[in-house]
């Protein structure tokens, strides 16, 4: 498996350093979905940086781990990454990475699907604000939309 020796401790402290953030990361994405949930923007402020920083770290030991594999001439996919790890005998912490690594993109769907809804909810309050009510966007011949009315259409106000 190995072209030269490899540390078992770098490889622990790097599944270990991605298990602490992971950990930090899930229980970020779960308050900015409960603020997502009660619209509360203040507190989606100040966890935006606190994401930004965590996933910086898991990418600097996601490309710690590729360069890693390209140094034993392996190639970097995950059958690889699951070898080495089996070889050092931390499949299992590997594994329990592998969980909250699930969860974490389970939980960003959840707020990805959060956000989509509500800001489909608030284009439709625009629209009908702005008496655009039951107009649907279709798209033409050369792949642009337009607005298409399906025959109600009030204003509501006028400045």
């Amino acid at each position: 498996m190995q072209a030269q020796p490899i540390s078992t401790a770098f490889v622990k402290n790097l599944i270990d350093n991605d298990t602490h953030n992971t950990k930090q990361l899930i229980a970020l994405l779960e308050k900015e979905k409960c603020a997502l949930e009660q619209s509360d923007s203040s507190t989606l402020k100040t966890l935006l940086p606190e994401k930004q920083q965590i996933l910086q770290l898991l990418e600097i030991n996601d490309r710690s781990r590729r360069n890693l594999l390209q140094q034993l001439g392996r190639p970097d996919t995950p059958n690889n990454w699951r070898a080495l790890v089996k070889h050092l005998k931390l499949a299992s912490q590997w594994q329990h990475l592998e969980q909250q690594l699930k969860r974490c993109r389970e939980l960003n769907q959840t707020v990805e699907l959060i956000i989509s809804r509500t800001q489909q909810s608030v284009g439709r309050i625009l629209e009908i604000y702005r008496g655009q009510y039951g107009q649907t966007g279709v798209y033409n011949e050369q792949g642009n939309a337009h607005a298409q009315s399906s025959g109600i259409s009030r204003t509501i106000t006028t400045a």
